[in-house]
């Protein structure tokens, strides 16, 4: 799926309430916006004489990333003021990953194709979720679940971070076009996307799944 703008983060919070067994409505909203922070930059073709290079730069360009005004206001009309504080925080923390390019191999027709390992290196925002979930059903004893108590706590909990401690190695794909500009397929990248984000989207996908 293609994210564009706040339009797509809208239209799926107009889906309605889910029940506390899967994802919360508010974490769809939360989801596409962190995508949209790790696919934005990632869109635009490459032109770098080298695929390494061109990997680098997309990675590189991944940490000026800034939420637009209309991403913000979609938060910021359901976070409180330290919860909005702690997303700020936690933006930081997603931006200050750490890679290592692992190497690549060459393929395809005049090696047009080549495959960058990269290894990425950022905090566990995904073992966090979990964390924070287990955390907030003790808190309420099973009982009616509060969206917002919940994102609240979940921003408090990934903001205080303190540690590196998620390592993963993705494939990234990148191909030279008629021009000779590299390409690569960070733009839907899933896997990558998911590293950047400390493993964040499997385990919110995990817990819609209980």
């Amino acid at each position: 799926m293609a994210l564009g703008n706040a339009d797509d983060i809208m239209e799926y919070e107009e889906r309605g309430s889910r029940s506390s067994c899967s994802i919360p409505r508010l974490a769809e909203v939360l989801l596409l916006i962190l995508v949209l922070a790790a696919a934005s930059v990632m869109m635009t073709s490459c032109a770098s004489s080298a695929a390494e290079s061109a990997v680098r730069d997309d990675l590189e360009s991944m940490r000026d990333y800034e939420p637009d005004e209309e991403l913000a206001d979609a938060l910021d009309d359901i976070l409180d003021d330290q919860a909005m504080s702690d997303f700020d925080i936690f933006m930081d923390k997603v931006r200050a990953f750490e890679y290592e390019i692992e190497g690549s191999e060459e393929s395809g027709d005049n090696n047009d194709e080549v495959t960058v390992t990269v290894r990425i290196t950022t905090y566990n925002f995904g073992r966090e979720y979990l964390s924070t979930w287990s955390e907030y059903l003790d808190m309420t004893g099973g009982g009616e679940f509060d969206q917002t108590e919940f994102y609240e706590l979940l921003m408090e909990n990934l903001s205080s971070l303190e540690l590196r401690s998620y390592d993963m190695n993705v494939d990234i794909v990148c191909s030279r076009d008629e021009d000779g500009e590299w390409h690569t397929d960070a733009g839907s990248n899933m896997a990558l996307r998911d590293a950047l984000l400390g493993g964040l989207m499997t385990e919110i996908a995990a817990v819609a799944d209980l």
